[in-house]
């Protein structure tokens, strides 16, 4: 595979990066170098080559890939033959490339792109240093630098994290963090980075494979053992691949895989298109607005004014229209599940029903219902709920009132509330515990042994926006922007501490499912979890 990895052939490995890093603590007191590709084909992440070493510095990573070429001359029959990718993907670690110039020559240095994961991660752990609207516009100004696609539009995103950090003393600690990234910019931002590069070091699930098949701190004859064990699994794999009888694995073809890029290239294309060409380039103070009036529109004063622009909006509501009616003959006052998000209602008191509905993406939505008091109480109160479906949350509201009545005759008011984990588009999965994650994210608790060995060693993973703090000023918490893994342990209950309305829903890999023995498919199944096979 390595030979048909040469950037100037015609295999379709051609195209492919290599991907570089050390793993900890897979052999007793040794570091084990990795180095592998993606196979299109195959669709799993191939290991080429293994190496355990003492220490990850660069002259172990000089013999690391000297070793490597060696290998490749004796196999070619070709004593000049070299690897030659089309580039290489490693973490930010000064040794991993100094050890490849060492040995590939000052040219490979343009062909290194570094993992924008661990960017973002020092981006995060910075951000938790600074107030919370602070924290928003430096992740806002480093995702700018991330992402800008020309020269000039990263020095304007430098120039602005500049003038932030000048703006108040307690930024100054900023500057040198910014300093070191801007010194590597051409490894891991965009604008100088090399083009369709990976974005992530896939390195990472070989690493989590062994994981999952071998326990930690292996001796160093056991894990000989394990890479030939891979070894000739692979060749078995390939062989049914050419008979046309492998499954290959879950990742993406090849053909999926040029898709994407061809997406990625629409998007960059739009990117570049902003960035060479801003909007308020060339603005010279002579913006010519066909409806605008002679002068500047006065602001609202009057009571009257205010009411008149609230109904405009009304009537031209941006999300479906939803109102709730009272039933003839009676009258009621809706009981929901109540979830605190500090809602207030618009005015103290209620002379008719009202609704105020919060579009969310996907299949969710959340609603404060702001009801009218029953004869001789008190005025009305507000609640909310958590995302469910809209027909079902009102009719678990208002019992026996129909769709139709639901959603006819409706005034609308948008309102922001908090992340909530039911929000999130992603499906929750039953997947292998990795072995980085350490806390179920439900109820707080580490996984214990157990849960890292068969039979029980199945959890559930949801992608979601993780707490990283409380507000110190009104105690409301503060979720990150990026979304990442979370894990719970394959507890309804555990789950439904983050999002009450949990169904139990939850997909599980029909390939995992059968690689699965009879007693941890037993296991599995006594969850209660209501499983859909993907």
């Amino acid at each position: 595979m390595a030979l048909n990895m040469d950037k100037k052939g015609n295999n379709f490995l051609s195209e492919e990066y290599c991907f570089f890093d050390g793993k900890h603590k897979r052999c007793k007191g040794f570091i084990t170098l990795t180095a592998s590709v993606y196979h299109p084909l195959l669709r799993k992440q191939i290991a080429l080559a293994t190496m355990e070493t003492e220490s990850e510095n660069k002259e172990t990573i000089t013999l690391f890939w000297t070793l490597f070429n060696e290998v490749l001359q004796k196999v070619s029959g070709n004593s000049s033959k070299i690897f030659n990718p089309l580039g290489w993907c490693t973490d930010m670690a000064g040794a991993n490339m100094a050890g490849l110039i060492n040995v590939f020559g000052e040219d490979c240095k343009q062909r290194i792109k570094s993992c924008e994961f661990h960017f973002k991660d020092h981006r995060n752990k910075m951000s938790k240093k600074l107030d919370s609207e602070s924290s928003e516009i430096f992740k806002s100004i480093c995702n700018s630098l991330l992402e800008s696609t020309t020269s000039s539009a990263y020095d304007e995103a430098k120039s602005k994290m500049d003038d932030f950090i000048n703006e108040k003393k307690e930024r100054e600690f900023l500057t040198s963090w910014i300093s070191w990234w801007n010194d590597r910019r051409g490894f891991i931002f965009r604008a100088f980075a090399p083009k369709q590069a990976p974005q992530m070091n896939q390195a990472e699930v070989i690493h989590a494979g062994w994981a999952h098949r071998d326990l930690p701190n292996l001796s160093l004859l056991d894990g000989c053992q394990a890479d030939v064990r891979d070894a000739v699994t692979l060749d078995v794999e390939i062989e049914a691949y050419e008979r046309g009888t492998a499954s290959g694995g879950t990742g993406p073809s090849h053909s999926d895989r040029q898709r994407k890029k061809h997406n990625e290239q629409l998007k960059r294309a739009k990117k570049l298109g902003k960035d060479m060409f801003p909007k308020n380039k060339g603005e010279d103070g002579r913006k010519i607005d066909p409806k605008s009036a002679h002068r500047p529109q006065k602001k609202c004063s009057s009571k009257q004014n205010k009411g008149n622009r609230t109904n405009e909006t009304v009537e031209k509501p941006t999300s479906p229209a939803i109102t709730v009616t009272r039933p003839s003959g009676g009258s009621f006052q809706p009981v929901l599940p109540q979830i605190q998000h500090n809602l207030t209602p618009s005015s103290t008191s209620c002379s008719s029903y009202s609704t105020q509905v919060i579009p969310t993406t996907g299949r969710s939505a959340i609603a404060a219902v702001s009801t009218a008091p029953m004869l001789g109480t008190n005025p009305c109160s507000v609640r909310s709920v958590v995302p469910m479906n809209l027909s079902q949350l009102f009719q678990a509201s208002v019992p026996g009132m129909s769709n139709q009545t639901l959603m006819s005759n409706t005034n609308v008011s948008v309102q922001s509330l908090p992340w909530h984990s039911g929000m999130s588009p992603h499906p929750y999965e039953l997947v292998p515990l990795p072995s980085r994650a350490q806390k179920c994210y439900g109820c707080g608790s580490v996984f214990t042994d157990d849960y890292r060995l068969p039979p029980h060693n199945l959890v559930v993973r949801h992608v979601d926006r993780r707490v990283i703090r409380r507000d110190e000023k009104t105690q409301q918490l503060v979720y990150g922007m990026d979304f990442g893994n979370t894990y719970y342990h394959p507890d309804i209950t555990h789950i439904k501490r983050k999002n009450p309305l949990y169904s139990g829903l939850v997909h599980l890999s029909s390939n995992l499912y059968n690689s699965l023995d009879p007693l941890t498919k037993h296991v599995v199944n006594s969850y209660g979890l209501k499983i859909t096979m993907m």
